[in-house]
């Protein structure tokens, strides 16, 4: 699979709307009315944003993980812990601001 933007835009939509159509029944909640802790990254500390959110908490809903807390292989390894054999990683979606330098120079009005 590649990375490219279409395929993570594919992969969080299609995550929320198998989550949204399997809530249809009575007995179904949604993971964002079931669960009341935002993900958070098991060695740093940081909670998840955005997007991110609803996608973890459905993956922790899907896979029955007991709390929302998430990490890489490596990280897993940082902090003693070891992922079990044939766990497979839930997608997230890194994002970063950064300022694009212009081509013009400040002579030239853009």
């Amino acid at each position: 699979m590649t990375n490219t933007r279409a395929d993570i835009y594919q992969t969080v939509t299609d995550t929320i709307i198998a989550a949204i159509e399997s809530g249809i029944s009575d007995s179904v909640e949604m993971p964002w009315h079931r669960i009341n802790r935002i993900p958070e990254n098991a060695r740093t500390g940081n909670s998840y944003q955005g997007i991110n959110i609803p996608l973890l908490w459905v993956y922790q809903i899907k896979q029955n993980y007991a709390l929302p807390v998430w990490a890489t292989y490596k990280q897993w390894s940082e902090i003693g812990a070891q992922v079990k054999k044939g766990e497979k990683g839930a997608p997230v979606v890194f994002y970063k601001q950064f300022e694009v330098e212009s081509e013009n120079s400040e002579d030239d009005p853009q």
